[in-house]
């Protein structure tokens, strides 16, 4: 590929990787301003005749045209309709993927930008953490998430924290696989972001890390020890006190939250409920709300699993794609685990993803999900697992 564009999408691939939260650098929603060059790179690859048509893409294509008939639906059916930018949301997604699978760039090379992007994004939550210091409970141990600041951007503790530990994960991946990263750089990326992810206080992240990090140095190392192991050395660090209180007693003042625990054992008893109301077509994307609010449900802007939303949102053929998506991508990194190494990090990361779905209801809904996607079915391979896929 001519390097030009190579090193333009690459950029791209950086930019569209930073938070949403990051005002800064998006439009609206999802769509950044580096998504302006996503036409001219979908032109390139169309000119080129480099694109590709696969099954996941299909199984894109009828999501968007499921969220299309479910938004049209929801016109004549509800109080208040469905945005139409989650139908845009869809198709974006789509050519997202399309972009990113069909274009002839190495795959390591696609995943190193995406660190730095989810790097330098990290490190700006830091930043505006510093202009308004927020911290958990009554300790002085800092929590990253801040709702009030004088920039237009500020700093979600689940999304944040679900970036945090995807760069953990990817570092760490780095660290044990030697790739992507240089040892120091990724050593220094793996503890940044792990104590990010400690210091977000969001649960989900909390058992993505762990997860995520447990898979690595199994399938590394193939030895059930290895969990004992990182389960035995993991506490001792948390048992350092801090003004009287000792870390661990956060995590289970997190843990034990007894309002919060309510609240999400509701969520998922409304959705379910919601889902079965309206079991073909579902409320209208991004209508769960509203349609909450007008119902006399608990209130949320989602129940906090990416499945049940997909119920309630889309009717039963959402909560069906939605399954379909975290078993194609596994079942495409479990397939090719064998011929390059790189999808170790990737099968950790979709099930991971697929494992956050049952407790948040951001795996799908942010584009990192496909971008990751479109670099597992890229067939473009580093020379040397290349040759070795061959002799496989």
């Amino acid at each position: 590929m001519n390097n030009l564009i190579e090193k333009l999408f690459l950029i791209y691939i950086f930019l569209i990787s930073l938070s949403y939260n990051l005002k800064w650098f998006y439009i609206y929603g999802s769509f950044a301003y580096a998504d302006i060059l996503l036409p001219v790179l979908i032109f390139i690859l169309v000119y080129k005749q480099k694109y590709k048509i696969l099954p996941f893409q299909i199984l894109l294509f009828l999501l968007f045209l499921l969220t299309a008939f479910s938004t049209y639906f929801s016109l004549f059916n509800y109080a208040t309709p469905s945005s139409m930018g989650y139908l845009l949301r869809a198709l974006y997604f789509l050519i997202l993927f399309t972009l990113i699978c069909s274009i002839e760039i190495e795959r390591e090379k696609v995943v190193k930008a995406l660190t730095y992007g989810l790097t330098f994004s990290l490190t700006i939550g830091w930043f505006i953490w510093f202009t308004n210091p927020r911290f958990f409970a009554f300790s002085n141990v800092p929590m990253l998430h801040v709702l009030d600041t004088n920039f237009n951007a500020y700093v979600n503790r689940n999304e944040t924290g679900l970036t945090a530990s995807i760069l953990s994960l990817i570092s760490f991946y780095a660290l044990i696989y030697k790739r992507i990263l240089s040892n120091p750089a990724a050593l220094i990326i793996f503890l940044f972001a792990l104590s990010s992810s400690f210091l977000s206080f969001s649960r989900g992240s909390w058992v993505i890390t762990i997860l995520g990090i447990s898979t690595i140095l199994f399938l590394r190392l193939r030895i059930k020890s290895v969990f004992f192991i990182s389960f035995l050395l993991l506490p001792l660090t948390l048992l350092v006190p801090i003004e009287g209180i000792g870390i661990f007693d956060l995590i289970f003042l997190r843990l034990e939250s007894v309002a919060s625990n309510f609240y999400r054992y509701q969520y998922l008893i409304d959705a379910i409920d919601i889902g079965f109301t309206n079991f073909f077509f579902g409320v209208g994307p991004g209508n769960y709300r509203e349609y909450a609010i007008q119902n006399d449900y608990l209130v949320t802007i989602d129940p906090h699993n990416t499945y049940l939303q997909y119920f309630a949102e889309l009717g039963i053929f959402g909560l069906i794609f939605c399954f379909l998506i975290y078993f194609s991508l596994i079942f495409k990194s479990l397939r090719e685990i064998n011929y390059d190494n790189l999808y170790v990090i990737l099968l950790t990361i979709f099930i991971c993803l697929a494992v956050d779905g049952l407790i948040s209801g951001l795996s799908l809904s942010m584009k990192l999900i496909y971008i990751f996607a479109g670099i597992a079915f890229n067939d473009k391979s580093s020379d040397a697992f290349k040759e070795n896929k061959n002799e496989g």
